[in-house]
């Protein structure tokens, strides 16, 4: 953790305002807030995911919005940690209906939802009877079974479920295509299923469900994007309206459409994981492995775009090799001349360990006559005491198969950076980047 004292102004000031706030939470809340996005979601017909979905989307639009100075990311959580459905049944709260518009007839109905889908209206709704057990548990899964409640009478129920690993999104596909380019996939799908299929209706139950989801997180983007440019538009601060404006451009691409650069991608996995959190609580939701989700969009391709020209004859604008790999084409003389190179440095000085990609034809490692080359390979390496090395183990001719038939190449798997991912789900600049590594034909 960085010591305070040796943050920027910026950084201090808006470390402490999260530190007196505890956490990114909306400022005022109305306690209801929740109720009555709930009552405001239900709609005849729905099942409960979709009703879930629908409470989500009706969250982003009841919450309050609201834009700190010196940020540069926008958005909050949308709900209090700890809100959630039922506080309506407070008499002591009855006087923030108002501030939705809503008259004692009404506030009622709402308190009738939140109590339905709590369970705790008896004539509406079984008690209990929407947390119920769904599925069977897997064999060796019941070390992982964790529960709360129980038979103390207690008006609050929970439902069973295996608190291994909480919950991660696949927040990469938002930044790739955006909320807009996911919703195209679920219409697409909605538009050609086939109703004969005795699976449709829980397909389309999810599809529903996931199109609420997606409409929620375009609003979220827009509802931010508006303020920044009222806020822009108001002050006379040049500073603050470039910052303003910047935000207003930001959040009108994201996370409605991909993400173009790594502003932008940061902006959109945040709004992805306020949209989590406002669906799910604060509930230990992972935002998972950021070098993966983030890498494409700073470490090769977006600095290199804004780098000039190097010394190792990259031209100005190429993407930049990973860590202490070679950059693409340079590594002109062999396998054992890159680690001859990469001796000269001190890897025992670096943080957590160097690392560098080598890629290598399939045929030098063809056979005991290969297993016995790249073992001396690697033995040299740890004799010259050079870290960590990564190998991809693949043809130019390969990966283009791959480029032009991911259905049935596609899921080759190839060293990115730190991490290794299936070709078809890198984004097409980084393939083009990884097809032009060197791919040493012997380890002379």
């Amino acid at each position: 953790m960085i010591a305070s004292d040796r943050l920027s102004p910026r950084l201090a000031a808006l470390r402490a305002d999260a530190i007196a706030r505890q956490g990114a939470f909306v400022r005022h809340a109305n306690p209801l807030l929740c109720d009555v996005a709930l009552w405001r979601s239900f709609a005849a017909g729905q099942s409960r995911v979709q009703r879930r979905a629908a409470f989500l989307r009706e969250l982003v639009v009841l919450a309050p919005v609201d834009i700190g100075p010196a940020w540069s990311l926008a958005g909050e959580h949308l709900r209090p940690l700890h809100a959630g459905v039922g506080a309506c049944g407070n008499p002591a709260l009855a006087a923030c209906f108002a501030e939705f518009g809503i008259d004692a007839t009404e506030a009622e109905a709402v308190r009738r939802c939140a109590g339905a889908w709590n369970g705790d209206i008896g004539t509406t709704m079984p008690r209990g009877t929407l947390h119920t057990d769904v599925g069977v548990a897997a064999p060796g899964s019941e070390s992982g079974k964790g529960g709360w409640g129980g038979t103390t009478g207690m008006d609050v129920f929970w439902s069973n479920g295996w608190i291994e690993n909480h919950s991660i999104r696949d927040f990469a596909k938002v930044l790739r295509v955006g909320f807009a380019g996911i919703l195209e996939e679920i219409d697409a799908a909605l538009a050609g299923g086939d109703l004969t299929d005795p699976d449709f209706p829980r397909k389309e139950n999810f599809w529903r469900g996931a199109r609420s989801v997606c409409e929620a997180g375009i609003l979220l983007g827009k509802r931010y994007a508006a303020l920044a440019a009222e806020r822009a538009a108001a002050t006379a601060d040049p500073d603050d309206k470039a910052r303003l404006e910047r935000m207003a451009e930001v959040c009108a691409q994201v996370p409605a459409r991909g993400a173009r650069n790594f502003h932008e991608a940061v902006q959109a996995l945040w709004f992805a994981h306020i949209l989590t959190c406002g669906e799910d609580g604060i509930n230990a939701n992972s935002i998972g492995r950021l070098d993966q989700i983030l890498f494409s969009f700073l470490c090769n391709l977006d600095f290199g775009r804004c780098l000039g020209a190097t010394p190792d004859g990259r031209k100005a604008g190429e993407p930049i090799a990973y860590s202490l790999s070679a950059q693409q084409g340079r590594d002109e003389r062999g396998a054992t001349a890159m680690l001859k190179s990469l001796a000269h440095l001190p890897h025992d000085r670096a943080a957590g360990a160097s690392a560098a990609i080598i890629e290598l034809d399939p045929a030098v490692v063809e056979g005991e006559a290969g297993v016995e080359r790249l073992t001396t390979l690697m033995r040299a390496a740890l004799a010259m005491e050079i870290g960590q090395l990564q190998f991809n183990v693949v043809t130019v001719e390969k990966l283009r198969q791959a480029q032009k038939d991911p259905e049935h190449y596609g899921d080759l798997p190839v060293r990115v950076a730190g991490f290794s991912q299936k070709f078809k789900l890198v984004p097409p600049d980084l393939q083009e980047h990884i097809i032009a590594r060197t791919k040493h034909t012997s380890t002379a």
